[in-house]
């Protein structure tokens, strides 16, 4: 469960922050840990924005048996630009690094405007394929992603309320 605030600091740049609790289970064991996020992002040009993520600046700490080993959610730091194209169309790149690896992760993705409140996106997640779709109806949002991985497939659901 993840509560979130984006708020506008002036100038084209905005500020945000999240709350986020998350469970592991395996069998009967279970375990919940909390973190916490944080976010920019700028208004380059009036179709292109910068934004910079600091996921798990307080990582989530997780463990399923008392006295057993301790997992702690590592640091992410995310980084990209999205511009938009025509009047339904946005591009997107970012470079991901995380905390315990050497390399960067690069995402890319496009999102299309198909009618006011309804968007399709597809893209690649370090090499992986991901599509989507999102929609608005007043102030809910309900998005849907399926990322293709390497084990097992994953999908994704979220519903949110823009107040």
């Amino acid at each position: 469960l993840i509560f979130s605030i984006g708020i506008p600091a002036g100038g084209g740049v905005s500020i945000g922050a999240s709350i986020k609790g998350l469970s592991q289970e395996y069998g009967d064991l279970r375990s919940l840990g909390y973190g916490a996020d944080a976010g920019l992002k700028i208004k380059v040009l009036q179709n292109i924005d910068f934004g910079l993520a600091l996921q798990d600046i307080i990582g989530p700490r997780l463990q399923l048996v008392k006295g057993g080993n301790v997992s702690v959610v590592p640091l992410k730091i995310r980084a990209g630009f999205s511009v938009g194209l025509f009047d339904r169309l946005k591009m997107s790149l970012e470079l991901h690094k995380q905390s315990g690896y050497d390399r960067f992760f690069i995402r890319s993705g496009a999102e299309y405007r198909v009618l006011d409140n309804l968007y399709l996106r597809g893209g690649v997640d370090d090499m992986k394929f991901t599509a989507g779709a999102g929609i608005t109806v007043n102030i809910f949002t309900i998005d849907a992603a399926y990322v293709m991985g390497g084990l097992r497939d994953n999908y994704y659901f979220s519903m949110g309320l823009r107040l």
